[in-house]
């Protein structure tokens, strides 16, 4: 039992580790020069949300990042939808 808690103790510290990380991105891509980049972070924290659980902020992030790429009218083999359609997947 004592190993399974040591096992989510270093997962939730892994998650938090990746939350800071794509915090800092964000921060950073916020810029308007970088908006698919931006849109891509976007995808990678709806990922990390639907792995804590947190289905509206990864409905949010999937959201935010669907109007990034129809904003720059991206194709649909273009990366950032290909990272949109995994975090659809992740959400299904």
């Amino acid at each position: 039992m004592v190993g399974r808690y040591a096992k989510l103790a270093h997962l939730l510290a892994a998650l938090a580790a990746a939350e800071t990380v794509l915090d800092a991105c964000e921060t950073v891509l916020q810029r308007p020069d970088e908006p698919v980049l931006s849109g891509i972070v976007r995808c990678y924290r709806g990922q990390a949300e639907v792995g804590a659980s947190n289905l509206d902020a990864a409905r949010a992030a999937l959201a935010e990042a669907e109007a990034a790429a129809a904003a720059l009218h991206a194709e649909p083999n273009a990366e950032i939808c290909r990272a949109i359609a995994k975090l659809r997947d992740a959400l299904a």
